[in-house]
C-alpha cells in the first residue's frame, strides 16, 4: 500500500531502474551488481533514508568477502579494498578510480574526494550553487587553519573508505534520513583518519531535492526563495577561538583540567566546555591514559566534529555571521 501518489511514482521508478540494470548490465564494461530492495517480494519494511541504502550495499559486499575469502586473507583484503560512495545523479571523471589508489597510499581509513557541482538550470540557481560551494570550502579551509582533525567536507557522494575502516567505524548509521555522511566520516576520523583526496573530482547534481530534511537540496531551495541568493559563514573570530583552544590542549597534554580550562582563549569557550563537563572528562583521560599522545587521541575523539560544529555555532551566534565574501576576506588575510 502507498500513502500517496508520490510514493507510487517512486515505486514505479525503482522498478523501471531494476529493468534498466538487468538490460544494460550485459554490455557494461565492469562487473555490475545491484540489490533489489524495491520489488514486491524484496521491498524493505518501513521508510529509510540514503544511510540505509549505503549501509545495505556495503554490508552486502562485506558479507560476500567473509563468505568467499580464506580467513588468513581477510585482514589484508579489508585493508586494501576500498568503498567508493556515490549518489545516482553524481557524475565522475575518467580517472575516478584514482581516488581508491590515493586513499590506499595515504594509510588513512577514509577520504573526501574533491567535488564541483554540475551546472545548474538557471543563472539564479548557478549563483546559489556557487555560493553554497564557497560556504563548504570556507568551512573546510578554516578548520584546517584551526588545526582540527575534522577538516574535510562531508558530502556523501564524495566519500571513500577502506573496508577495514568501514568495519572499525561500525558501518554507516542507517536510521538517519540525512547527515549519515557527517556522522560516518566523523567516526572514520576517530578510528583511522580522513584525508582530502585531490587526484580526481566528482560532480554532484545541484538538485533542488526535498527528499531529505537538510543538505544541498534544502539549502538551495531556501536560498532561492529570494531573487538574490544569499549565504553566510561564521566569522573567523569563531575559528580563531577554536584554533587557540585546540593549540592549548595539544601543547599541554599533561596539564591538570582546571588549568587547561583557565587557559581557554575566551569566556565563551570556557562556558561551552563547562557545560560539557570538561573537567570530569579530562580527569578521566588522565586516569586512563598516562602518555600525552594517548590523551590527545582521547580528547579529539571526545571533542569531535559535532562538538566543533556546536562550539562554532555558539560563537557565531555571539558575534554574528558574515557574508561569504567577507568570510573569505578574513580567511585570506589570516592565510597570507
Amino acid at each position: 500500500a502507498f500513502e500517496d501518489e508520490t510514493e507510487w511514482k517512486a515505486h514505479r521508478e525503482n522498478l523501471a531502474m531494476l529493468e534498466f540494470l538487468q538490460r544494460e548490465s550485459r554490455d557494461f564494461p565492469l562487473p555490475l551488481y545491484w540489490i533489489d530492495a524495491a520489488s514486491p517480494a524484496m521491498a524493505l519494511p518501513g521508510r529509510g533514508g540514503v544511510g540505509m541504502a549505503r549501509k545495505l550495499g556495503c554490508d552486502s559486499v562485506l558479507a560476500a568477502v567473509y563468505r568467499r575469502r580464506e580467513k588468513r586473507d581477510i585482514d589484508q583484503h579489508l585493508r586494501q579494498s576500498i568503498f567508493l560512495h556515490l549518489d545516482a545523479d553524481t557524475r565522475v571523471e575518467a580517472d575516478y578510480f584514482a581516488a581508491a589508489a590515493e586513499l590506499r597510499a595515504s594509510g588513512q581509513a577514509g577520504g573526501a574526494i574533491r567535488f564541483a557541482h554540475d551546472p545548474a538550470d538557471t543563472p539564479q540557481q548557478q549563483r546559489a550553487i556557487d555560493l553554497y560551494e564557497q560556504v563548504i570550502h570556507h568551512h573546510t579551509r578554516a578548520l584546517q587553519w584551526a588545526g582540527s582533525p575534522y577538516a574535510f567536507h562531508t558530502i556523501g557522494s564524495t566519500m571513500a573508505c577502506t573496508f577495514d575502516g568501514y568495519v572499525r567505524a561500525a558501518g554507516i548509521p542507517a536510521k538517519r534520513l540525512a547527515g549519515e555522511d557527517f556522522y560516518f566520516l566523523q567516526q572514520l576520523a576517530k578510528v583511522g583518519g580522513v584525508t582530502n583526496l585531490r587526484r580526481t573530482c566528482v560532480h554532484p547534481s545541484p538538485r533542488l531535492s526535498d527528499r531529505v530534511p537538510f543538505g544541498t537540496g534544502p539549502r538551495l531551495r531556501d536560498a532561492l526563495k529570494d531573487d538574490d541568493p544569499h549565504f553566510e559563514v561564521r566569522p573567523m573570530w569563531a575559528y580563531e577561538q577554536l584554533r587557540r583552544w585546540l593549540s592549548t590542549v595539544v601543547r599541554n597534554p599533561y596539564l591538570p583540567a582546571p588549568e587547561l580550562l583557565q587557559a581557554c582563549p575566551s569566556h565563551e569557550v570556557r562556558t561551552f566546555l563547562e557545560e560539557k563537563h570538561f573537567i570530569d572528562i579530562w580527569e578521566g583521560f588522565c586516569r586512563r591514559h598516562r602518555s600525552g599522545p594517548d590523551r590527545l587521541r582521547a580528547f579529539h575523539a571526545w571533542f569531535d566534529g559535532l562538538a566543533t560544529y556546536r562550539l562554532l555555532n555558539r560563537l557565531a551566534e555571539i558575534r554574528g555571521h558574515v557574508s561569504v565574501e567577507e568570510g573569505w576576506r578574513e580567511l585570506t588575510a589570516l592565510l597570507s
